[in-house]
């Protein structure tokens, strides 16, 4: 578990923030403004327990989607469970991370800061409008708006794609560094992949950091699951962030996998 500094604004807040990462866990960011707790991926927060509150009375915009009709595997019909999303907010996190000075291996205590707003969806928006249910009924949640997402470097900053999407972002900050410095995380391990069935913005990267050399045997796309997968069917990796870092790391620049090299 790391504690980054945030902001929180909305239009009843406009305050510093302690943000927790558990590094584990479909939501594994989480912060509390007053006493109530949101989690989530970063990129988009929920009510930790709705249960709690009056959602009604609290003085933040909340999105209710869920209670729809679904069928199970055995046919039997159920409604889902509600999530309370938060709408209608700023939100700012600085986030620690390794970068490496090339010509003296000095860690330069770098960090990434990221800020987005959430907010209601215009004319111009309508090219990106999720399908959310609520009771059998659409609704439309609010959009997330990237303004910064940058590496900080001492005095010097390098501004990546305005994007909420971590591996676009961190592949055009990446691509500037040069010979100068050297970012070191999971992002840019020999070892981590992302899945050639999608991942979502944040914290979907596969560890391979313990079957290193059968990873760097391969070399065809298609062979990269069949040949780690264990008896049932599974992929035998770790699920981890792109700003984590451990022991196995190792630079990208003896094979590039599915996702290609880092620069």
């Amino acid at each position: 578990m790391v504690k980054y500094k945030g902001h929180f604004k909305n239009e009843n807040y406009d305050i510093d923030i302690d943000i927790i990462n558990s590094e584990c866990g479909n939501s594994p960011i989480s912060f509390e403004v007053e006493g109530v707790s949101f989690i989530g991926d970063i990129i988009s927060f929920e009510l930790e327990t709705p249960e709690k509150y009056d959602i009604s009375k609290l003085p933040f915009t909340i999105l209710k989607c869920g209670g729809v009709t679904l069928t199970s595997q055995d046919g039997e019909e159920y409604r889902s469970n509600y999530t309370y999303y938060l709408q209608q907010y700023e939100f700012e996190v600085n986030i620690p991370i390794t970068v490496i000075h090339i010509q003296d291996q000095k860690d330069m205590n770098a960090y990434i800061f990221l800020k987005y707003s959430v907010r209601s969806r215009t004319n111009e928006d309508n090219n990106y409008d999720p399908i959310v249910m609520c009771d059998e009924e659409r609704v439309s949640p609010d959009i997330c708006i990237v303004t910064e997402f940058s590496l900080n470097i001492g005095k010097e900053v390098i501004y990546g794609e305005k994007t909420s999407d971590f591996e676009t972002a961190l592949l055009s900050i990446n691509r500037q560094l040069f010979d100068r410095f050297e970012l070191r995380c999971c992002f840019t391990c020999q070892f981590s992949e992302y899945s050639p069935y999608g991942n979502s913005e944040f914290g979907c990267m596969l560890c391979y950091g313990k079957h290193k050399e059968k990873y760097i045997d391969l070399n065809v796309q298609d062979k990269l699951y069949s040949y780690l997968c264990d008896l049932s069917g599974e992929p035998e990796h770790e699920n981890k962030q792109e700003i984590q870092l451990c022991d196995n790391y190792a630079p990208r620049t003896r094979y590039g996998g599915y996702r290609g090299y880092a620069k």
